[in-house]
């Protein structure tokens, strides 16, 4: 799937990728087999005591509002059906598997509620404008920030990076999460979810549902499940977070823009996510606001949004958007697609501060191509801009998952190399002026190679120096490199003995 390509990169870096539950695999297999009937089903999900008990006591609350007391798994299955006692396993099973090991700050309360309203939202909007799918719908609502957890055990330190960049710019998370990680935490859930064999119907709107509006054209049910759990998640800061009256115009406006908007009642779901929550708090110890209503707060934020004009909320929602649009460009060299040069210090500091903190190995390089002036010269500029971004593909796809390659001006590209030592940075500098070598241009009948040269600077080795001071260590290496004959590495320092 191509929206995880850059997530495919990341992770094969990772030493602890969480991994599926085993009794969520087996449920999922149970559910998988046609010829399962609703005992085989039942007796699975009962493997898991606790798991059994927080299904029973949700089941048994006001949340279903069932005339009779439910013994058992098996007699839930019968009652509510296969699909429903499913996502509520896997739903529970999966946030309780990944709260584990979890950073002393993180308010797993906090979580957990988020979860439950942004499943409740996602539910009772789908009732409106996906009925079959309303189970599904619960089942993405409560899984939608499962990346935030698998970020936090998987990445602890560069997440922390995150939670830094969040405190300092009061940015949503998820634009903290690109500007420190160059992805986000729903596309990381929708990732794991998609590696542990979960359907598209719930991947896919998980890794759009704070950008709906960039989801491929496609499946109109895979539309609408997205566009469903974008409102469920605006809904859920809407009753959580401050700014309700420009939260609630945003969530107007997106309604219209779906075409949700005389299809759906804000204050019916409202009310439903008030009762269904409060019937579902208790049983995971979570703290009731009994402060103010939901359906109050709706009210008093549409009170004040009649004296904003519709205008004004329609301006603003189109501003947030091309602002995302903005923020992504000016992290991207437009030529060659590679983060550009401020991209490229900016995550230079963050591995410095790495290297400093873990006593982990970087290395650092400048790469340039040799005799870039006689291509444009002799073939043209439109030469020059082939070969740059050749080169630019080759180097991006020639290092490891976990390294940067940058576009850092004109003719030359900055590498950083995080877990490299001094052999190791010998060992990919001299592969990638290899490949360079190799590479055969081809343009308007003329075929054409080119060399390029490498300066590296390890940086556990440079320690006491900026990111300033390092760049200058590497060019230097680099002027060296060019002066003694091009097409050749050079290291700013030796190896320590």
């Amino acid at each position: 799937m191509d929206q995880f390509t850059t997530i495919e990169k990341i992770v094969d870096g990772l030493e602890k990728l969480p991994t599926l539950p085993g009794i969520a695999m087996e449920i999922l297999n149970t559910v998988r087999d046609t010829d399962a009937g609703i005992r085989e089903i039942g007796d699975t999900i009962a493997k898991d005591p606790s798991l059994s008990a927080e299904i029973l006591k949700t089941v048994n609350s006001s949340f279903y509002g069932l005339k009779r007391q439910v013994a058992s798994v098996p007699h839930a299955v019968g009652l509510l059906g296969a699909s429903t006692v499913k996502n509520l396993a896997l739903g529970f099973c999966l946030l309780r598997a990944n709260m584990h090991h979890q950073e002393e700050q993180f308010d797993s309360a906090l979580f957990w509620k988020e979860s439950f309203i942004g499943a409740v939202a996602a539910q009772e909007l789908a009732r409106d404008l996906l009925p079959d799918l309303a189970d599904e719908a619960f089942l993405a609502g409560l899984l939608q920030n499962i990346g935030v957890l698998a970020l936090l055990q998987s990445m602890p330190e560069q997440y922390q990076l995150v939670q830094k960049e969040l405190h300092s710019t009061g940015c949503p998370v998820h634009e903290a999460e690109i500007q420190i990680l160059g992805f986000t935490h729903m596309k990381f859930g929708a990732y794991l979810l998609h590696t542990w064999g979960l359907p598209q119907l719930l991947s896919t709107p998980i890794a759009y549902h704070h950008h709906a509006h960039r989801l491929p054209s496609g499946d109109a049910q895979l539309t609408t499940l997205t566009q469903i759990l974008d409102l469920a998640s605006r809904l859920t800061e809407l009753f959580l977070k401050p700014s309700k009256t420009i939260i609630l115009g945003m969530i107007e406006y997106q309604a219209q823009v779906f075409g949700f908007h005389e299809r759906i009642s804000l204050d019916r779901v409202a009310e439903k996510i008030q009762h269904q929550t409060q019937a579902i708090f208790p049983i995971f110890e979570i703290e009731c606001d009994q402060e103010e209503s939901y359906l109050t707060i709706i009210d008093e934020a549409r009170a004040e949004l009649v004296k904003l004009s519709q205008q004004f909320v329609t301006t603003l929602a189109r501003q947030k958007q091309e602002i995302e649009q903005l923020r992504e460009q000016v992290t991207r060299d437009s030529m060659t697609g590679l983060i550009n040069y401020r991209r490229f210090m900016e995550l230079l500091e963050q591995e410095i501060y790495r290297v400093r903190r873990y006593h982990s190995p970087a290395a650092v390089i400048l790469a340039d191509i040799d005799h870039f002036k006689a291509v444009n010269d002799t073939y043209g500029h439109q030469a020059g801009d082939l070969v740059l971004t050749r080169i630019a593909q080759h180097l991006d796809t020639s290092v490891r998952n976990s390294d940067v390659v940058a576009r850092y001006g004109g003719e030359e590209f900055g590498l950083i190399l995080p877990e490299t030592d001094f052999t190791g940075s010998e060992v990919i500098a001299e592969r990638l002026r290899r490949v360079v070598e190799d590479i055969a241009f081809e343009y308007e009948g003329a075929s054409l190679r080119v060399t390029m040269s490498f300066g590296i600077a390890n940086i556990d080795a440079h320690l006491g120096h900026s990111s300033r001071e390092l760049i200058r260590a590497a060019d230097r290496a680099l002027y060296r490199a060019k002066t003694t004959g091009r097409n050749r590495c050079c290291w700013a320092a030796e190896p320590a003995a």
